[in-house]
């Protein structure tokens, strides 16, 4: 999950608007048998840089049916002040931890 906070208030410089989804640029692509990772840079599309594959049985999350798939499919990104981050917070990760099995 990610969390915007561009909407808190800098005592020095106030609120700014908010940035991309950064999901958009992290992908996945499913094989038979493994996950495989992406980013996308200025060139394009590449393989991920720090992260290689993985086998699809070590996936915490139901893949089926998707097969070459940004992050933002799987990830929500939540806005601190107008999701009420502040009374939401502890939910949000109790829901990421249930998506991912634990």
């Amino acid at each position: 999950m990610a969390i915007r906070i561009h909407s808190i208030a800098d005592p020095s410089a106030g609120a700014c608007g908010a940035g991309s989804n950064p999901f958009d640029d992290l992908a996945f692509a499913v094989g038979a048998d493994r996950v495989t990772f992406k980013e996308f840079t200025t060139a394009g599309w590449s393989s991920a840089r720090d992260v290689g594959s993985m086998p699809l049985g070590e996936v915490a999350y139901d893949l089926a049916g998707r097969t070459n798939h940004t992050m933002s499919n799987l990830f929500p990104i939540y806005d601190w002040k107008n999701d009420d981050g502040f009374d939401n917070l502890g939910n949000w990760i109790e829901v990421a931890a249930y998506k991912a099995g634990r």
